[in-house]
């Protein structure tokens, strides 16, 4: 019984570690790109002679923009209220609105990786606008005041200052900055943000030789449209064996069918030239199982051997010389329509005898032939003409 409770045991302790390792399957966060809106409220300095606080001014931007990537998005705004400058004791302000179009780049994702729970992300900024500017009716003052000032020290100026410009104007400015945005749920986030912006020398409507400078300082709040990211299941990672399979798999295996169909192909090519070798030897065999035959042929009541057919006693001895275990029977015969059987047999024996002499002058030895004659007793063949012959038959 205990043994059985222990397999039990082992058999739900490994159930239990399925079932947590399916739960605890890996997952990670995929960006989704998003549209967003921003509302911020701030402050603005503008660079000039006079103390620092103579030359804040109320800002105000609201921005629609896309996030297209970990790292990279785009947003058009609209930033506006007021500009200030000064000089010696005069102060003047003036209003604006500043549509711009900027690019965005997420630094925090950049060095640390992609983290939408992270708490806090910092971001750089940089694009152009077009400051359109109006109501600059104090500069007009401030520029009466600064002559009348001057009068009294024998200048007569014509403008004080310089730029003094009225109505609408319209001044490009391009500026760069950082925004630091506070997560506080996947689509809301709260924001600060500094921006340095620079435009032309004419912008505060005095002449310095250089460009205007101003500086925003922004709080406010962003809203997210949509999901900002979503949760994928991560591919677990291949083992070594895994990979060194598909490797196999993908490398090795057209390799091995392409070996297989080598050797299929060498197979196929060996059983063919086996087949070539054994009809060769077959045949050889074929041939050397039968007598090698020549027939010597004479003319009428002749046994001399004539030229076309000595040709047949050079085969005969070459074919002995190649074969050095073969004997040659050599037997003559007379036709019987002519001549007596005494004559008959008389011309086979020359004939017979005529072929071997032929035979020794070639090369081949006596004691390599026999000799044997049928006078006219015998016919071969068919006709007269063909048994005036001297049959040779060489055998091993």
């Amino acid at each position: 019984m205990k043994v059985k409770k222990f397999i039990l045991s082992c058999l739900a302790a490994v159930a239990l570690f399925g079932l947590s390792a399916q739960e605890a399957e890996k997952t990670e966060n995929v960006f989704v790109p998003h549209w967003y809106v921003q509302g911020q409220f701030g402050a603005q300095y503008t660079l000039g002679e006079v103390s620092f606080g103579k030359l804040v001014a109320p800002n105000a931007q609201l921005t629609f923009g896309r996030q297209f990537s970990e790292l990279l998005g785009a947003r058009f705004g609209i930033n506006a209220w007021q500009s200030k400058a000064g000089q010696d004791d005069a102060r003047w302000a003036w209003n604006y609105v500043a549509p711009s179009l900027d690019g965005t780049f997420n630094i925090t994702n950049a060095i640390c990786g992609y983290n939408p729970d992270r708490l806090f992300s910092l971001s750089a900024i940089a694009g152009l606008g077009l400051n359109v500017t109006f109501a600059n009716d104090k500069a007009a003052t401030a520029n009466d005041d600064l002559k009348a000032s001057l009068s009294q020290t024998g200048n007569f100026p014509d403008d004080a200052l310089e730029y003094l410009w009225d109505g609408t104007k319209a001044f490009l400015n391009g500026h760069v900055g950082l925004a630091g945005d506070f997560r506080i749920t996947d689509n809301l986030s709260a924001g600060i943000e500094v921006q340095a912006v620079t435009l032309s020398d004419k912008y505060n409507s005095k002449q310095a030789g250089n460009s205007d400078w101003y500086f925003n300082a922004l709080a406010g709040v962003k809203y997210c449209f949509g999901k900002t990211h979503e949760h994928r299941a991560v591919e677990p990672t291949k083992s070594v064996e895994e990979i060194v399979q598909e490797y196999v798999d993908k490398k090795v295996a057209p390799m091995e069918e392409k070996v297989n169909a080598l050797e299929k192909d060498l197979e196929e090519t060996k059983a063919a030239q086996d087949k070539v070798i054994a009809e060769a030897v077959a045949a050889a065999e074929r041939e050397a199982a039968q007598p090698f035959q020549r027939d010597i042929v004479f003319g009428i009541g002749s046994a001399k051997i004539t030229k076309s057919e000595m040709g047949k006693v050079s085969e005969i001895a070459n074919y002995m010389k190649q074969n050095p275990t073969t004997v040659v029977l050599i037997t003559g015969y007379a036709d019987n329509a002519t001549g007596t059987d005494r004559v008959n047999m008389h011309k086979s024996e020359l004939r017979a005898n005529a072929v071997a002499k032929a035979l020794k002058e070639e090369g081949i030895a006596e004691s390599r032939m026999t000799i044997d004659f049928k006078g006219a007793s015998v016919q071969p063949y068919g006709t007269p003409a063909e048994n005036r012959v001297a049959i040779c038959i060489v055998q091993k």
